[in-house]
């Protein structure tokens, strides 16, 4: 049973005598505990004519002066047969309200915070059989690991993924998933994946809105002769996107030429690479994308490093020349790293 706990009066009663019990010239308040079914707190001051209350007490007594306080006080504390009853100065009442709002009537801000927490804490069965901690945390979701070796949880409808918080119930699963999407890097590998995510975004609410970083492993397999890239479909297909991550490997990156009796290497030419992988879709994208990073797969290669960067460095000019704005382009690496805001 929570402690009951009442706050007597200062000085200005230090002579009088309550019951069973005396107040004392240096003591500014006795503070009586016993059970009850209900905590409160307050504290009154003559001086001042201030009143404070932690929790509202249902008895409560509106005094319209302090004369009419103490006699009260008086009152209240001589009758044993009840719990004391708070006093209040009228004018003081609008001091002492602490009420807990159901969590559905909290700022739709504030429960984003409060769902994202949950999803922290989870434990959560990963692809391998195993467990790891706070789930929420887990920065890229790899989809191929899910649909290789969960084919139970692989439907759009209810990937196994999911983090219990999205399950709770459909009248919040629109804000749960989007503060799972918004938390997510989502890694596409094949045009399988790519079609689970469309699927899946399609029937969340607000999916497609939702998501903020996407990664293609395999962005330099793309075949040709498609009119579209799957990839960069998808991405444009997500408004609120921020950040797209594409990987090559070295050896898509250079060309080889059979010249007099020997091989000459060279970069790849970055329009032709434009061209090939259809990147100009990138240009469609929503005012909140502002970072490509270029994924570099292979041993490492200088020419390939140079193809690299100028892909970057033209896909930050097209933006700058076609959209007036600027968006951030990366190079990552073996052991190298390139910004070309450095």
């Amino acid at each position: 049973m929570p402690t009951h706990t009442i706050g007597y009066i200062g000085q200005a009663l230090e002579d009088e005598s309550f019951g069973n019990e005396s107040y004392d010239e240096e003591d500014y308040g006795y503070v009586e505990e016993e059970d009850a079914l209900i905590t409160s707190t307050w504290i009154l001051n003559l001086e001042g004519l201030k009143l404070t209350a932690s929790t509202l007490l249902s008895d409560t007594i509106i005094a319209p002066n302090i004369e009419e306080a103490e006699k009260a006080f008086k009152q209240e504390f001589s009758d044993a047969s009840h719990h004391p009853r708070r006093i209040m100065l009228k004018g003081y009442s609008d001091a002492v309200h602490c009420r807990f709002k159901p969590f559905l009537d909290l700022p739709y801000e504030l429960r984003q915070n409060i769902w994202d927490l949950a999803m922290r804490a989870e434990e959560h069965s990963s692809s391998s059989g195993g467990y790891w901690r706070s789930f929420h945390l887990e920065d890229r979701l790899e989809v191929r690991n899910y649909m290789r070796n969960n084919t139970v949880g692989t439907s759009p409808h209810n990937p196994s993924f999911l983090p219990k918080a999205c399950r709770v119930s459909k009248f919040t699963q629109k804000e749960t998933l989007e503060v799972f999407l918004h938390g997510k890097m989502f890694q596409v590998c094949a045009i399988r994946q790519n079609r689970f995510m469309h699927s899946l975004l399609g029937l969340a609410p607000a999916g497609f809105e939702s998501v903020r970083r996407l990664q293609f492993a395999f962005f330099d397999c793309f075949p040709a002769g498609f009119d579209l890239n799957a990839d960069l479909e998808l991405a444009a297909s997500c408004p609120g996107l921020q950040e797209m991550q594409i990987s090559f490997h070295d050896s898509q990156l250079y060309c080889s030429r059979f010249v007099n009796s020997d091989y000459m290497h060279t970069p790849r030419p970055v329009n032709e690479m434009w061209d090939y992988y259809k990147i100009d879709r990138l240009l469609d994208f929503g005012v909140r994308f502002k970072k490509v990073t270029i994924l570099r797969k292979g041993h490492g290669n200088q020419l390939a490093d140079y193809a690299a960067l100028d892909l970057a460095r033209f896909v930050t000019l097209k933006f700058q020349e076609e959209k007036g704005r600027h968006v951030e382009a990366k190079v990552l690496g073996n052991k190298f790293v390139h910004s070309l805001d450095d």
